[in-house]
């Protein structure tokens, strides 16, 4: 990636804010910024993160820090204030010698620790997972495998209720020994004890979302929304849907999904997942060159980062437009502005 770019956008917990993350030009450096959702402003310095950078809620034992980037390396795992930037804890990790290449992380808060799940390269061409407490940098000897098979060039986990979905590839070859076939998935895991719940057959590894909508864990993937941990299919949706990000949430009440239009690859669209067989509506999207990753708030904003910067959309102008047409993003954040 190049300076300036910005490649993930996730929002902050409890916050009305998220934090917008973009890679540098050396490999596993990132910038992390804090932006508030209500009137775009930046809500606090950029923080630069040796490793990889994801947002974390933390119990009342952290310094007086509620919400917080978490940072990993292999080194360490490290703790920041997203509205001060300031480095509010720093911890050596355990047994994590066997990490050669991170690609993603999640954290996930439970009882008086916060576990932090490392996805990544862990021997040439051989993907897998790590879970470390945050606190104490040990690695959890109950949680993760490397048996993911190869050549995963992207990755996304996320943690959401009590559930880790994160990719994961079988490789083989073909009917006639041929070629070799990468058959991708997602696996559901429960936590905290880390037990394989399901896994769906998906071939992009970081299109997709999960979210909790209307009191239930949800994941939007492959051709459809479903219920987890048993996989069970909500809402069936169009394919094309997940050849980009995608994002899962509530908007007015109603779950709903946002992704890539299959009427135009210039634009996006949204469903409901009462009535997945047609969208709300759909907006061109302004900005040059590709969409990396989107983020729906609680107030109804899609946040979208792309190559040129941070964009929000508010969702009803969506809905209100049956195509192409009125809604006009604005220009959240650009993190090659000076002073950004």
């Amino acid at each position: 990636m190049r300076d300036g770019e910005l490649n993930l956008v996730l929002p902050l917990p409890q916050e009305s804010a998220v934090l917008a993350v973009r890679e540098m030009d050396m490999p596993g450096t990132a910038m992390a910024q804090a932006v508030d959702t209500t009137n775009l402003a930046t809500l606090g310095p950029e923080v630069a993160i040796d490793g990889y950078a994801c947002p974390a809620t933390l119990d009342a034992d952290n310094g007086g820090v509620r919400t917080a980037i978490i940072g990993y390396s292999p080194q360490a795992l490290r703790t920041w204030d997203p509205f001060t930037g300031a480095l509010v804890a720093e911890t050596a990790l355990g047994g994590a010698e066997d990490v050669r290449d991170a690609m993603a992380i999640a954290a996930w808060p439970a009882r008086s620790t916060t576990t932090v799940f490392v996805f990544g390269e862990f021997t040439p061409n051989w993907y897998g997972w790590r879970a470390h407490d945050l606190r104490t940098g040990q690695k959890a000897e109950h949680l993760g495998t490397d048996d993911y098979g190869w050549f995963i060039q992207e990755a996304r986990v996320q943690a959401v209720a009590d559930f880790l979905v994160l990719p994961a590839q079988t490789t083989r070859f073909d009917e006639r020994w041929s070629e070799v076939v990468h058959d991708g998935r997602l696996d559901v895991f429960r936590l905290p004890e880390g037990t394989l719940c399901g896994s769906l057959d998906h071939h992009a590894p970081a299109h997709f979302s999960t979210a909790v909508v209307g009191g239930r864990p949800l994941l939007a993937a492959q051709d459809g929304v479903y219920g987890l941990p048993g996989l069970e299919k909500v809402a069936s949706l169009p394919h094309s849907c997940f050849s980009g990000p995608c994002t899962l949430g509530e908007f007015g009440g109603d779950g709903v999904v946002i992704g890539q239009s299959p009427g135009s690859p210039q634009a996006l669209a949204v469903w409901t997942l009462d009535t997945p067989e047609r969208s709300l509506g759909e907006i061109p999207v302004p900005w040059v060159g590709p969409t990396y990753d989107l983020a729906l708030t609680e107030g109804g904003t899609l946040f979208a980062a792309t190559q040129s910067g941070l964009y929000a959309v508010p969702v009803a102008d969506m809905c209100r437009s049956p195509g192409p047409g009125s809604a006009s993003p604005s220009k959240a954040h650009d993190p090659s502005t000076p002073g950004h």
